[in-house]
Order: C-alpha cells, then structure tokens, then sequence
C-alpha cells in the first residue's frame, strides 16, 4: 500500500468537509469524496523474519543492505498502520511489523556478537604483540648487562634481582 503524501498534506488543513463515521456508500463514493482509493487487495501470507543461523553467514556489507531494507521495511508499514487508523480502517500487517522489528534484533545481535569477536581479537593479537616486545626488550637488556660484565663494569639489576633484593629487604625489616 503507497502512501499518497499529498492527502496528508490536505489532512493538517481545516476540513471543509467531513465524513461521518457511520458513512454509507462503497469504495467508489470515497474515493469521489477524498480521493483517496481503498486498498482492495488480498492479503497473503507474508515470509518470515529471518533466523539469526542464516544472518550469521551474511557478509559484513549483506547485513548492511539488509539492515536498510528493513528500516525502509518498517517505515512503510508503520506509514500504512497511521494511515489505517486515520481513515478507521483494518490494518493487515501487524505481523509484518513485528517480524520485521525481530529481524532487526535478530540482525543487531548478529553484529554485537562480530563486533565482541573482532575485539577480543584485537586485544589477543595486542597481548601477544606487547609480550614479544617485552621478550626482545629483556634480551637486549641481558646483552647489554654481559657486554658491561665482560668490560669489568657494574650492570645495572634486572627486574627479576630486583624483586628478590626488595623481598630481602621487606623480610628483614
């Protein structure tokens, strides 16, 4: 069902004419009198929402599709339920609007759950970079040390001789 924007544009306008509730005629007399036509088809079964297992082997970009084609989705019967309502009539798509309201929750858990991966990911790929600059930081403090003990010099304590001489003094005390 399209929306005639028009109408709603004549609708904020005072009436100079109005239709009683109780009106009496068909199809054709409102039409003569709002032009607006009375959406005549049958209503058929729709889909249904889709699945969070047939989301999940979506790419990134399919689900952004996906998501705006809901949005429009959603728009366009939220559009007709108020048009429905204000020309008190039956609106058919109740289940509509709430599958496709289900499909984008079902769409946006899909992408937290991507989104949670992605950046635990990063974090262990942080981790295991940050240790492997600590394991080559230690070793050229170790060269540095030996290279200063084979010229006779003091090198300085590493972090391990460290602890163990502020433990000593914490026992001590």
């Amino acid at each position: 069902m399209s929306v005639n924007w028009h109408y709603f544009r004549a609708m904020n306008r005072r009436p100079t004419t109005t239709i009683p509730k109780a009106a009496t005629g068909n199809v054709k007399n409102l039409y003569e009198l709002t032009n607006y036509k009375a959406d005549t088809r049958q209503y058929g079964v729709t889909g249904r929402a889709w699945r969070a297992e047939e989301l999940r082997l979506k790419s990134h970009d399919d689900l952004h599709k996906l998501w705006y084609v809901l949005l429009k989705e959603k728009n366009k019967l939220r559009s007709d339920l108020l048009v429905s309502q204000q020309l008190q009539q039956m609106f058919y798509g109740h289940s509509d609007i709430l599958k496709v309201k289900m499909s984008m929750a079902r769409l946006l858990t899909v992408v937290n759950e991507r989104k949670k991966l992605r950046n635990e990911y990063r974090k262990h790929l942080e981790d295991e970079y940050i240790a492997s600059k600590k394991a080559q930081e230690q070793a050229a403090i170790a060269a540095e040390a030996e290279k200063l003990k084979e010229q006779g010099k003091k090198a300085p304590l590493t972090e391990q001789q460290t602890k163990e001489m502020l433990a000593k003094r914490a026992a001590a005390r």
